[in-house]
């Protein structure tokens, strides 16, 4: 269940299956059905059946591990879903960044700030704040200005969104 958690609070059977394998897969996703901590949410999806649990598993996993299982992640779901510009690419460059050895820094920021331009487009400030906010610690100091300053103005139209929603 350890992969489970790094996948967040609802993951697909088809990536966890990437990332651990196989092996007894469906026994284990089973019997955590069955001992209530997660639910099938749609034959091949499932879900923490609360976010403490998931949560608790999360931090119980070692630093080391959580990255080596958030670089599976990212691996399994491009292979699942590809990086085209949404929210597969977005998923895959916070699973990416999370686990970024050096020498993935570089392809974890590109794929943060993509996906962070799409989300952009589309109003996603929150979103877009994330990816920035996450790609930073990885990115060379020219290109850490480059993303701050796009963070900025991200969280600016997140503020100024917020703000004229409780106005009208």
């Amino acid at each position: 269940m350890t992969a489970a958690a790094v996948l967040g609070e609802t993951f697909d059977a088809a990536v966890i299956e990437r990332v651990e394998g196989a092996d007894g897969l469906l026994d284990a996703l089973e019997e955590a059905c069955a001992a209530g901590l997660l639910e099938d949410a749609s034959g091949t999806r499932y879900r923490f059946t609360h976010a403490l649990t998931r949560d608790a598993v999360y931090g119980a996993i070692r630093q080391a591990r959580r990255a080596e299982l958030h670089r599976r992640a990212a691996a399994a779901l491009e292979a699942v879903d590809g990086i085209e510009p949404g929210p597969e690419l977005a998923a895959v460059a916070l699973h990416l960044c999370d686990g970024a050895r050096p020498e993935d820094a570089a392809r974890a920021v590109e794929l943060a700030e993509r996906a962070a331009d799409w989300a952009l487009e589309r109003d996603a400030y929150e979103q877009a704040v994330a990816l920035l906010t996450r790609a930073l610690p990885h990115a060379d100091t020219e290109h850490r200005r480059a993303l701050t300053r796009k963070r900025g103005i991200a969280f600016a139209r997140l503020t100024h969104t917020l703000f004229d929603a409780r106005a009208g």
